[in-house]
């Protein structure tokens, strides 16, 4: 006949083994789930980057890329450069850098350098997001005419909560390149989305000669 102080110390050990089997059920439930867990994925695809220069008279240059979806795929200038050899080469830093299709970019600099007398380099990365994660990727050129100093874009309607600008650089046909100080050029750009379907770009251009340009754009909007 089992004792009394035997049968309370029997119950707690029958407590005590229903417990641990609840935890081990527990510990192998949490374990397979840890295994067959399902995160999230970086918001980033692939990313590449890449440069180019110009020389002589030459006004682009061209790098090919691993293929990207371009509907989620947007260019980012890292910077650009000129080698110094002449003042009427000193806009020749200035670029615009385009995805022009799946598997190339293409860099296009100042135009009004006839001379030729620099090499341009431009530098960039192209950063492919997840298309989960994009509704739609739109790209251009705003052209900007002689000595103007805001000009517009229509653009596919996007929700502007959720859709950014990514600029891809800017070029300009500069002024006089007479040696007598007359410089005109793009000194400065500010691009906005006015609203749902217009794109700005405020631009200062100065100097006295002729000045006109372009400004790459890209409006990604998120879903």
């Amino acid at each position: 006949m089992m004792k009394k102080g035997n049968t309370k110390l029997g119950w707690f050990l029958a407590v005590d083994l229903a417990l641990l089997l609840v935890a081990l059920v527990m510990l192998g439930s949490l374990n397979r789930d840890i295994a067959n867990a399902t995160y999230l994925p970086s918001a980033i695809k692939s990313l590449q980057s890449g440069s180019c220069a110009t020389t002589g008279t030459g006004l682009t240059c061209t790098v090919s890329i691993t293929s990207v979806n371009t509907s989620s795929t947007v260019i980012l200038p890292l910077g650009t450069l000129a080698s110094r050899q002449a003042y009427i080469g000193l806009g020749d830093w200035r670029f615009t850098m385009e995805l022009t299709n799946s598997s190339t970019v293409t860099c296009t600099r100042n135009t009004y350098d006839s001379g030729g007398l620099e090499t341009g380099t431009c530098s960039f990365q192209v950063v492919e997001f997840q298309p989960s994660l994009v509704k739609s990727v739109q790209r251009g050129l705003i052209s900007m005419g002689v000595n103007g100093s805001s000009f517009n874009t229509t653009i596919s309607s996007v929700n502007t909560a959720k859709a950014t600008i990514f600029a891809c650089g800017i070029r300009d046909n500069g002024g006089t390149n007479s040696g007598s100080g007359a410089y005109g050029g793009i000194e400065g750009w500010l691009p906005s989305l006015t609203n749902s379907s217009t794109l700005n770009i405020s631009a200062a251009l100065g100097g006295s000669g002729v000045v006109s340009g372009s400004f790459c754009w890209q409006v990604l909007e998120f879903r």
